[in-house]
């Protein structure tokens, strides 16, 4: 008799599969989280032995409701605001209730708490089903707060901790997480993971000189945009073959592009975005240092991708980022919120090609060693397998 497939239920905000030539295929995931769960996801509906589905929200009436690839079923629910939540809640249940009663839900995954987590609670009473959630940041925001982690209403957390095991992809964040009262033996460490071989594909000539500058990222304030322009600008005037390149989008782009104009560098720093993995691609490829002046970070998918392609990477020292980054070894750390140190960095950079660029090669050999998402999809499962052979928490 043929050994049942484990059925995942998979809980995340958006998920990307679109429609080309009448049949689904992977799109472009959105934000950070939204891509770790692509990756995660394509990894798993590999194995023969698991069948996934995936619980998203539809934004609008052009997106289907249903769509399916491989082994995994997606199912988006309207929810486009706060109004439809009880409609989210409904629909949401119905559907999970028809996937049990045909397969048997084995184990839940929470890739972004947000609005999934009382339904998931109540799911969990109802079965005694083992749920996984991950803690992608604890700077989240969530449609409670403007900072769900520290600031959620404290029957929120309740709920969150009856849960079985969570993910922090950080110290900083595991240690957050305690000190909100999670058990110690219910939090893991696994940071997220990148795909390594199409920036493979990417070369670099370490007797390259530095000149082009990028940031990818998000257009918001947490990002400090403002302090890169500001130390570029000072570089800039030792170094005037240098440029900028800002990709991303987000609510702080009409202020960023002020301040360039008000700082006459419309000729030097540029703004854009990309619309799709090749087009990222090509921009790492045409870049010569990556650089990320946020003032808080959980884990940049941005700078594993930078990594990865061989550029040197000059970031903040935030808790996360010395996590993954020695300095002067597989990247370079400035003083976070220091407009100087960023400045002064730059010009390090700048006056150390050789140097950048062993570093850069020593930070994608560092990225494959320890964040394949091969390795760390095969330790997520390994938690899926041990959660159901012990069972979800009974209350």
């Amino acid at each position: 008799m043929p050994q049942k497939k484990i059925t995942l239920l998979i809980f995340s905000l958006t998920f990307p599969l679109i429609m080309e030539n009448n049949q689904y295929i992977w799109g472009e995931g959105g934000g950070g989280a939204e891509n770790q769960i692509l990756l995660l996801v394509k990894n798993l509906v590999e194995r023969d032995t698991i069948q996934v589905h995936v619980l998203s929200k539809r934004f609008n009436f052009r997106e289907s409701s249903y769509a399916k690839i491989k082994n995994l079923n997606l199912i988006r629910i309207y929810a486009p605001n706060k109004i439809f939540l009880v409609f989210y809640f409904l629909f949401g249940l119905l559907n999970i209730l028809k996937i049990h009663r045909k397969e048997r839900i084995d184990v839940i995954h929470i890739n972004e708490p947000s609005i999934s987590l009382p339904l998931v609670y109540f799911i969990k009473r109802l079965f005694h089903i083992p749920v996984f959630q991950k803690f992608p940041s604890i700077y989240t925001k969530s449609f409670l707060s403007d900072n769900y982690y520290r600031q959620a209403l404290p029957f929120l957390l309740e709920i969150t901790k009856k849960f079985d095991k969570f993910q922090c992809i950080s110290s900083q964040i595991f240690n957050s997480v305690l000190k909100l009262g999670f058990k110690p033996d219910t939090l893991i460490k696994i940071p997220n993971g990148i795909n390594p071989k199409p920036y493979l594909t990417i070369t670099r000539d370490p007797n390259k000189e530095i000149r082009k500058l990028v940031f990818i990222g998000r257009l918001v304030g947490e990002k400090g945009i403002n302090l890169l322009i500001e130390a570029f600008n000072e570089a800039f005037l030792k170094f005037p073959h240098i440029s900028l390149d800002i990709f991303g989008k987000g609510s702080e782009k009409d202020k960023i592009v002020k301040m360039i104009k008000k700082l006459n560098l419309e000729e030097k720093i540029h703004i854009s975005s990309y619309n799709s993995e090749g087009e990222k691609l090509k921009i790492l490829q045409e870049h010569d240092l990556f650089i990320l002046p946020s003032f808080f970070e959980g884990m940049s998918n941005a700078l594993l991708e930078a990594l990865c392609s061989g550029m040197p990477v000059l970031v903040s020292d935030t808790k996360s980022n010395r996590e993954l980054i020695k300095n002067e070894d597989n990247g370079i750390l400035f003083k976070t919120g220091s407009q100087n140190s960023l400045k002064e960095k730059i010009i390090f950079c700048l006056n150390n090609n050789e140097l950048s660029w062993k570093i850069g090669a020593n930070g994608r050999d560092y990225c494959i060693k320890y964040f394949d998402i091969d390795v760390i999809e095969k330790r997520i499962f390994l938690i899926y397998i041990d959660l159901i052979k012990k069972g979800g928490k009974i209350f």
